[in-house]
């Protein structure tokens, strides 16, 4: 038995002590008997009696109910893959029963079969429609599955004798009949789904490398925390914002792609930290306009099919955004300010707060940079974000670019690629041991590498160049600026410390 099943035994008994004292109060209340036992894949019998198909009597007949239809077939080998891949899945065991010298599978019937079918695929029979070439591709699929990763000969099961008890934990698991009044797995709703996607399984920040989509669903998320905390008095916009989570979060996440989107709507959204760019009352009409239109022929994930489609949107809508005249000097963060709060002690509170930095780069000295590097970055600093945000967004992108090279050559290590590469390369050279997302220096700028999205990312940079309906706005400028200064920073420093380490 491995330690993780007799882990599982001993609370499992544990548990079953305790409830023991219940019984004065419910009856008489009885403990399953099991155990968590390895037990050797070739020893285990599939369940003609399995409940997803009907009744067969013999191991080959199981094999074929299980992968007759050409959509089973797919979903067994996606659970193969995913085997192959990630593992089996430790949060569920397969539960079987004694039989003679072998055991039947009562719950896990698929999991069984694919491991079985991973190690021999000539276990599948020949299925109803395929030729002879489509099954030689098919089983030589499964074949390539044992080079991904060691097949799994043992499995740790629960192993019972009884049936009935065992259906019990199987019939929780397999339907949903009002969820068992809670006693069953209760499904999440929009909103679980919605931060689940955004936020990956621990939902404490987004995984580098999630797709694009999730990136989205993350804004969209973070978005509405951030409004519920800002208008938490406001029951109005709760509602909107409650019924966004039911209906909106992929809509909205479109909307929120573009950072001159996000300006245009009174925001700023640099990973996980929004901040709002205007005052109160515009902030609300806009963000009243956009929810209320969530899900209408207006605003649905039909009518904004691609990027110029939110622009157009944006604009039919520009009576209920914000202007010049509500902007703020200074980003704020999003927090819970009433939204009837008086804008005198609002102007008090921001002058006290520390003016945003007119220029980039205003102490940035790059030691090791080229010559053509440093006269880049002494341009930069001449210029102010208010005036030239095109050309502070533009060479901003060339400095890193220019810089990522110098850093690569002065290190010996390969300076091919283009700047996505190059600055992926020094991301990895500040974080060596490739630390968990969490713990990476500058993990911003890593998501928006990976994601492809985002003010930081080389693709948002390389817009502003190549794209005429992507603007620059001083905000934009002065986030990415702010965000790269460090990271430039610690670059400097690595290659000093390196050269004077040899």
């Amino acid at each position: 038995m491995t330690s993780d099943g007799a882990i599982c035994v001993r609370i499992r008994h544990q548990v079953g002590h305790h409830l023991s004292g219940l019984s004065h109060v419910q009856g008489r209340f009885s403990v399953p008997d099991y155990e968590v036992e390895p037990i050797p894949v070739s020893s285990v019998l599939l369940n003609p009696k399995n409940y997803r198909h009907r009744p067969v009597t013999s191991q080959d007949e199981c094999f074929l109910a299980l992968f007759s239809e050409p959509k089973d077939r797919d979903y067994m080998l996606n659970l193969a893959t995913d085997i192959a891949t990630r593992g089996l899945d430790p949060s569920s065991l397969p539960i079987v029963q004694p039989e003679g010298a072998r055991w039947r599978v009562l719950e896990g019937n698929r999991r069984m079969a694919a491991l079985k079918a991973m190690t021999n695929p000539d276990v599948i029979p020949e299925l109803p429609g395929a030729s002879d070439r489509q099954m030689k591709a098919y089983r030589g699929r499964w074949a390539k599955l044992g080079g991904v990763a060691p097949i799994p000969r043992t499995v740790d099961c629960v192993v019972t004798s009884d049936v009935e008890a065992s259906d019990h934990w199987i019939t929780m698991k397999h339907t949903n009949v009002g969820f068992h009044k809670g006693a069953g797995t209760i499904e999440w709703d929009a909103e679980g789904k919605a931060r689940h996607e955004a936020g990956g399984a621990t939902g404490d920040g987004r995984v580098a490398g999630r797709r694009a989509s999730s990136e989205q669903s993350g804004r969209a998320v973070d978005l509405l925390d951030a409004l519920r905390q800002q208008f938490a008095d406001d029951d109005e916009m709760l509602a909107l914002v409650d019924r966004a989570f039911k209906k909106g979060i992929t809509t909205l996440g479109r909307v929120l792609i573009r950072p001159e989107n996000r300006l245009r709507l009174g925001m700023q959204i640099d990973g996980r930290s929004v901040r709002w760019t205007v005052s109160d009352n515009a902030l609300r009409a806009a963000m009243h306009r956009l929810l209320s239109d969530l899900g209408t022929p207006e605003l649905n994930s039909r009518s904004i099919n691609v990027a110029d489609d939110v622009v157009g949107y944006l604009d039919a809508i520009a009576s209920d955004l914000p202007t010049s005249d509500d902007r703020v000097e200074a980003a704020h963060p999003a927090v819970g300010a009433p939204v009837g709060a008086s804008e005198r002690s609002t102007r008090s509170r921001r002058r006290k707060a520390p003016q945003p930095a007119r220029r980039p780069y205003g102490s940035l000295q790059l030691t090791h940079g080229s010559g053509k590097t440093r006269a880049v970055l002494a341009e930069m600093k001449t210029l102010a974000y208010k005036d030239y945000a095109y050309t502070c967004a533009i060479l901003n992108r060339v400095l890193l670019d220019l810089y990522s090279f110098d850093v690569l050559d002065a290190l010996g290590k390969k300076t091919g690629g283009g700047c996505n590469a190059r600055v992926q390369r020094c991301l990895h050279l500040l974080d060596p041991h490739n630390t968990k997302p969490t713990d990476r220096r500058f993990p911003h700028i890593w998501d928006a590498l990976a994601s492809g999205t985002g003010e930081l990312s080389v693709d948002s940079m390389h817009f502003f160049v190549h794209r005429h309906d992507y603007r620059a706005h001083p905000d934009i400028a002065r986030t990415q600026c702010e965000a790269h200064e460090p990271f430039l920073r610690a670059l400097d420093d690595l290659v000093e410390d390196t050269l004077r380490g040899s």
